[in-house]
This record gives structure tokens, C-alpha cells and sequence, in this order.
């Protein structure tokens, strides 16, 4: 069809580069405008002032004027990123096109927290429309996130699922220049929306089939786990009241219930396509996670706090939502969740944590 393959002059085309307050946001090819208005499609905004950046940007696009407001070059990733990474695009993207589409481009978005080392590429066929979604690493602890994200879909993969769905696994390497990891995955429905904001619409049926059937795990077994010692690690030390109550009653209970857990799981990892729930973003799961962390990171995420006021409402909502002043067993499994979840969000939970010892 004229006008929707990717030619291979266009392929070594520079890119444009879109920033906000500085800092880049996302960049695509410079041509075709069309495949420009397929990147900024794939853009989900974090907040308000991001989403009306996302409207201004699409308008001027289709306006043919968003040139005013990008800058042209030829390595996106290599302008703005830490030369010594030794990251090639045009390589990468080679890597690519001979897994998926020899005619496959992309649009490469950065995380807004920097730091993390990392960015993600939502990667087009021939027809423009999204095959794939990547994300790429710089740095070992995104590697060992990678790593864990790529075996927990496989797994899943393989367990036959019923009641939800996960990206497939399309490719996964090691970059020769970088030595860092790669995960390309199966891309997100187009058509797929949001789930609602509302803690009923937690899908339990999902959980409790990734999750498996609950074991107990014994109290010297459950803290020699890696999220045990990121807990103490982070968070530990600044709280010995709310470690010590975990540590006697884990020994008074002969350990606790773990299970397969999600890590993060909250609505932004979550769409519904059609009726079916695909779950995705395992970079923080674990095998031996505390039984309830998925139900108490899907509560936290519904009911975000925003300010140390909000954090002692969520908290005293929490500890009434799943009865925890009523059983001390349920009273542990909430407690051990909320550690679990200083390994994912150490600042939030820290707070949360600080609230919890206050009521």
C-alpha cells in the first residue's frame, strides 16, 4: 500500500526530539508524519500537566508544525544519554528487524524518574501499526529486572493461562556494546482500556491463579529471601518497632503464607481488552512473595496517598479494609506486604510504615 512501508533511506532518517523542562520526553523518526502520530499514540502521560504536553504535541503534529518544538538528530538515545554506554539505535534496531519486521522502526520514550537507567521503544511494522514493545537497559540492576521480568512471562506463558492474559516473550539478548539487557515483548491491544479506578474492580480470579496455591514458609526461610533483605535494607533500620513485631510473630506462627506474587500490581499494569485482563510489567515479582502484597498493592494503588495526612488515612482504610485489628495472622500478612512493598516503593512505604507504628 503507497505511503505506509518504511523505506530504507527513511530508516537512517534523523530523529526529533521532544523535551519538558529540559529533560527528554520521547523521540521519532522525523518521517513519515504518520508514524510521528503512531509514537505519540503510544505515549501514556503520568500526569496532567503531561497529558496536555501529549494534546498540544498530537495537534501540532497534525498541523505539520512540530518541528517547532523538537530538535532534529540523529541518535536520540546517544545525545541525551551517557556516552560511555556505547548504545547504537540503528544497531539495536537491526537486532529487531531480524526477530520481527525487516522494515520495523520505533519511537524511544524515557522514563520520567532519569535515573533508572533505562528506556523503553514501542516498535512499528511496515503498516505503522505496534508488533512490539521494548525495554532496554543500562545498567546491571535494570538487567537483573529485565532478566526477572522475561522469566516470570515465560513461565506464565507456559502454565496455560484462563482467566487473563500476558505479552509474549518476542525476543531477548544481550547488547554486544553495552552488555545490558534487552526484553522486546509482544505490544498492548491498541483497542485495550484502562481498568476502572475502583477497588472492586480488583480481579482476583487473576491473582489467584498466577499466585498458585499459598505454602507456608518457615520465619528463617522467609528472611533469608532477597525481598526480606531489600526490606531491611531500605527500611529496616528506620523502623525496629514494626520489624520486631513481624519477627515475634512470624516465630509465634511457625513462619507465614507466601505464594507467586505480581510485586507492583495496580491498575497502571493492567488493561482490559475486550472482557479479558492482560497483566503485564512482572519486573518486581517473586516466587515467595508475602500472600497478601498483590491485594494490599492493588488497595495502595487505588487509594494513592498524596500528602503524610493522606498516608495515615490509607493506612487506617487499610487496616479496616482487611480486618487487621481483629486477627493478628491477617494483622502479619498485611504488615509483611507493606514490607514487601518498601522493595518496590521505598519512600512511599516508608511512610505508610510510619503511619501503621502511629495507629
Amino acid at each position: 500500500m503507497p505511503g505506509t512501508a518504511i523505506d530504507t533511506a527513511q530508516r537512517r532518517d534523523t530523529y526529533r526530539l521532544f523535551r519538558l523542562n529540559g529533560q527528554p520526553i520521547f523521540a521519532v523518526p522525523t518521517k513519515p508524519r504518520r508514524l510521528r502520530l503512531a509514537g505519540i499514540a503510544r505515549y501514556q502521560p503520568i500526569s496532567p500537566k503531561r497529558a496536555a504536553y501529549r494534546r498540544l504535541i498530537r495537534l501540532l503534529m497534525q498541523l505539520g508544525a512540530d518541528g517547532l518544538v523538537s530538535r532534529a538528530v540523529a541518535d536520540p538515545v546517544d545525545r541525551v544519554g551517557d556516552p560511555t554506554r556505547n548504545f547504537d539505535l540503528e544497531s539495536w534496531l537491526k537486532h529487531v528487524r531480524k526477530d520481527l519486521d525487516k522494515a520495523a522502526t520505533c519511537a524511544v520514550f524515557w522514563p520520567p524518574q532519569r535515573e533508572r537507567g533505562r528506556v523503553y521503544v514501542h516498535i512499528f511494522g511496515s503498516d505503522l501499526r505496534p508488533i512490539g514493545f521494548a525495554k532496554v537497559s543500562f545498567d546491571e540492576e535494570n538487567d537483573i529486572r529485565l532478566d526477572r521480568e522475561e522469566q516470570m512471562l515465560r513461565d506464565l506463558a507456559g502454565d496455560g493461562l484462563r482467566t487473563f492474559r500476558v505479552p509474549h516473550v518476542l525476543s531477548a539478548w544481550r547488547d554486544k556494546a553495552t552488555g545490558h539487557a534487552s526484553l522486546v515483548m509482544e505490544a498492548i491491544p491498541e483497542s485495550a482500556r484502562p481498568l476502572p479506578n475502583a477497588e472492586d474492580s480488583y480481579p482476583a480470579a487473576c491473582v489467584a491463579e498466577f499466585a498458585r496455591e499459598p505454602r507456608r514458609m518457615s520465619a528463617a526461610d522467609l528472611q533469608q529471601t532477597s525481598w526480606w533483605a531489600a526490606f531491611e535494607s531500605n527500611l529496616g533500620l528506620d523502623h525496629p518497632a514494626f520489624t520486631a513485631h513481624i519477627r515475634t510473630h512470624l516465630e509465634a506462627q511457625e513462619g507465614a503464607k507466601v505464594c507467586r506474587t505480581h510485586g507492583d500490581f495496580g491498575r497502571a499494569n493492567i488493561v482490559l481488552h475486550g472482557e479479558t485482563p492482560w497483566i503485564f510489567d512482572w519486573e518486581e515479582s517473586h516466587p515467595d512473595g508475602p500472600v497478601m502484597s498483590d491485594d494490599v498493592s492493588f488497595y495502595l494503588a487505588v487509594n494513592k496517598p498524596r500528602s503524610s495526612s493522606d498516608s495515615a488515612t490509607v493506612i487506617a482504610g487499610l487496616r479496616d479494609r482487611f480486618s487487621t485489628d481483629a486477627d493478628p495472622v491477617r494483622r502479619v500478612a498485611v504488615m509483611l506486604a507493606l514490607a514487601f512493598r518498601s522493595t518496590v516503593a521505598p519512600r512511599s512505604a516508608g511512610g505508610l510504615i510510619s503511619h501503621w507504628n502511629q495507629l
